[in-house]
């Protein structure tokens, strides 16, 4: 009797079969021995994760302070309010947690309560800068009233204390920046600061917030990154009374501190640099071509993430959990302090000019400025009527008005990333390692008008979606395998089929598909097997690259895999198995990397490489029959 599974994702009908791939290569093994291959091992099945539901973000019905904090608020300081967001982990400034009642920025004593002003001041201005609490200048005054109550209702300290007046302010003086800097050492500011006030005292490593995790001393040359401002009133007001819950304490004025205070600011004033002058080039944003030549500057704004999420928090939801947001991974960061390559590798893994010159700007990867602003300016598609939030769409923009182009939607915008021009990239058997736009031009999907974006952003959902998702290939592949016993064995065939994908499968030499058929025994253990490589295989030796073969699947292609050879006497079971290793490129280079970095620094980074590399296999499918019934 024919035993037989077929597994069908996706809707894409599929069409004639393409030109014949290369025969597979079938390796038998005699029981007992071993055969070391990457298909060899077993993986975990894969399991897509779930996508986020937009009806998280909208509560139609409640108090209007539930619907402005979940839409605006929520992605940082999280449901609940203990500032555990999605965003948070990618905050500069780690956001407030509102059931522990702790405000930095006040204008009362350190550790009471902030007054409703207070509260209202830092929504409307922000508190931070560029990764930290943004400004809501947009909202009317009756919707900071409603946030302030919302806030407030996370503690239940609210309910049996009051905040207290704010405390005093010595008068006005004219401060000595010379004497100022005698205070600035006499205070202890410089063992947190450090002597220049770059943030890099003795004590910064050390510190630690109230919660619990790393605190950074503010660098008081930045002023535009500072919690309460810049401007004399607000460093007074932050010295006397401090930030509730950080190692920044308060010096509460006395008779004779007074013109102590006003020295100390006027020091600080005197450290205070302006943001670097970045001369703005004229930018051709016409086409997608001139939209990505380099240099890309984003500025001037906010363009780190987190201040993205707090008007788009569905598009951040699906972002955060992207490739694009793990763009600049430990094997990136490890190859760049290695061998200096960072202009190689943060051309496409941190694209932005400013991410070069800010740490904490490059960690955030191919973040929501990469793609959408150029020159302090946010370019996108034409809006549609669930592009934004209904309670975004009914306020005011704070980053103005969008400049719509149709490239977004086209497969050229993606390209410069993911298709490598010749000229740009190394060219081997006529074609370079990565070249996707063209195989995409020269498929059905380009001439059925499916681009990049209708199966990585399907509905415009920020997923970019690729190789690593066992749902996205398992849309874009037919999968077959039959089994027929026979007296003398059993013949077993797996076909795997790209009737999805726009482009080869995989497009790139990276990840590696491996089709293989076990037979085993009644204890697991496999005792004759068939397998077969789907993948572009190249080298680089003696200075040049070479391709050692190339197995992968055009589009509408089909590979096939035969076992038919004898059973073992004591064999039981056939096995099928499609297996889908995104990152074995990468994870046989970090493993000799690892053997030969010099430093712990490279080690530590090339282990933690390595270890997510060799974690993202997965099995796409498995099926299998008994010969014992």
């Amino acid at each position: 009797m024919l035993w037989s599974v077929l597994l069908l994702a996706g809707c894409t009908p599929p069409a004639p079969a393409g030109p014949p791939s290369p025969a597979p290569v079938v390796v038998t093994s005699a029981a007992g021995e071993a055969r070391e291959s990457p298909a060899s091992r077993e993986y975990r099945p894969g399991i897509s994760l779930p996508d986020t539901d937009p009806r998280e973000f909208i509560v139609a019905g409640a108090p209007r302070g539930d619907q402005l904090y979940v839409t605006f608020c929520a992605s940082c300081h999280g449901l609940d309010g203990r500032g555990e967001g999605r965003a948070a982990p990618f905050s500069r400034v780690p956001p407030a947690d509102f059931t522990r009642a702790e405000f930095k920025v006040r204008s009362t004593p350190l550790n009471a309560l902030p007054t409703d002003r207070d509260l209202e001041h830092v929504i409307r201005n922000g508190a931070g800068g560029d990764g930290a609490m943004p400004p809501f200048p947009f909202l009317a005054t009756d919707d900071l009233r409603a946030l302030v109550h919302k806030v407030k209702s996370f503690s239940p300290r609210w309910t049996y204390e009051r905040a207290p007046a704010p405390v005093p302010l010595p008068p006005r003086r004219s401060g000595e920046a010379q004497r100022g800097a005698e205070v600035y050492g006499a205070w202890g500011c410089a063992d947190c600061h450090g002597p220049q006030g770059i943030g890099d005292g003795p004590l910064a490593r050390s510190l630690r917030h109230a919660r619990g995790f790393s605190e950074a001393p503010a660098d008081l040359t930045r002023p535009h990154n500072f919690k309460a401002g810049g401007a004399e009133s607000d460093l007074l007001r932050s010295i006397v009374t401090g930030f509730s819950g950080t190692s920044m304490t308060a010096y509460a004025p006395t008779a004779r501190s007074g013109s102590d205070l006003w020295n100390l600011v006027t020091y600080l004033r005197s450290l205070q640099r302006p943001p670097p002058d970045r001369p703005h080039r004229a930018i051709d944003t016409t086409t997608a071509a001139t939209y990505w030549r380099p240099p890309l500057r984003a500025g001037p704004g906010s363009i780190a993430s987190p201040s993205c999420a707090t008007c788009h928090p569905l598009q951040f939801a699906d972002w955060s959990r992207s490739r694009h947001a793990m763009a600049m991974g430990p094997g990136v960061w490890a190859q760049m302090h290695e061998r200096d390559s960072g202009g190689n590798c943060t051309s496409c893994h941190a694209p932005l000019a400013e991410q070069a010159e800010d740490a904490y700007l490059q960690a955030d990867s191919v973040t929501c400025a990469a793609c959408h602003v150029r020159a302090g300016q946010v370019f996108g598609p034409a809006p549609t009527p669930s592009t934004l939030l209904p309670l975004v769409s009914g306020s005011r923009s704070g980053h103005g008005k969008v400049q719509t182009r149709a490239f977004f939607e086209q497969s050229d915008f993606c390209a410069g990333c993911h298709h490598f021009p010749p000229g740009t990239a190394p060219t081997v058997n006529g074609t370079t390692l990565q070249n996707t736009l063209e195989e995409w031009r020269n498929s059905r999907a380009a001439r059925e008008g499916r681009t990049c974006q209708t199966c990585h952003m399907p509905d415009r959902r920020h997923f970019f979606r690729g190789i690593h998702d066992p749902d996205t290939v398992r849309r874009a592949v037919r999968w077959t395998f039959d089994a027929l016993p026979r007296a003398a064995g059993a013949a077993a065939r797996m076909t795997l089929t790209n009737v999805g994908a726009g482009h080869f499968l995989p497009t790139y030499t990276v990840p590696e598909i491996w089709m293989r058929i076990d037979v085993k025994d009644g204890a697991g253990t496999t005792l004759a097997f068939a397998e077969h490589r789907i993948a572009r295989k190249v080298q680089f030796e003696n200075g040049e690259w070479t391709q050692t073969s190339d197995t992968r699947l055009a589009p509408d292609q089909t590979a096939t895999l035969d076992y038919p050879g004898p059973l073992p006497p004591t064999a039981v079971l056939i096995v099928g198995r499609v297996i889908v290793l995104p990152d074995l490129w990468q994870a046989d280079k970090f493993r000799v990397r690892l053997a030969e970095a010099q430093s712990d620094t490279l080690r530590r980074f090339y282990k933690a490489a390595l270890d997510e590399a060799d974690s993202s296999g997965y099995t796409l499918f498995q099926a299998e029959r008994r010969l014992d019934r």
